[in-house]
C-alpha cells in the first residue's frame, strides 16, 4: 500500500510540475490569453478523450492500466 501511495504522489507531483511549466511558458509567449488557451485545450482534450480511453482501460488488467497511466 505504501508503494502505491508513493507512486501516486510521484505522479501527482509530475502532473503539477508539467501544468506549472506549461503555464509559465504560455504566459511568457502570449500572456494570460495564451495561458487560458493552453488550459482550455488541455481540459477539452481530457473531456473528449476521457470516455474513449476509459472504455479501453476498463478492458485491461488494473495493474497494467495504472502503469500506463503513470507513464
Amino acid at each position: 500500500m505504501i508503494r502505491l501511495q508513493a507512486a501516486w504522489g510521484a505522479v501527482m507531483t509530475a502532473s503539477w510540475a508539467v501544468t506549472i511549466s506549461l503555464t509559465v511558458v504560455a504566459y511568457d509567449v502570449g500572456g494570460s490569453a495564451a495561458v487560458a488557451l493552453a488550459m482550455l485545450v488541455r481540459a477539452t482534450a481530457g473531456a473528449l478523450l476521457g470516455p474513449a480511453v476509459g472504455s479501453l482501460v476498463d478492458r485491461a488488467p488494473r495493474h497494467r492500466s495504472l502503469r500506463w497511466a503513470a507513464v
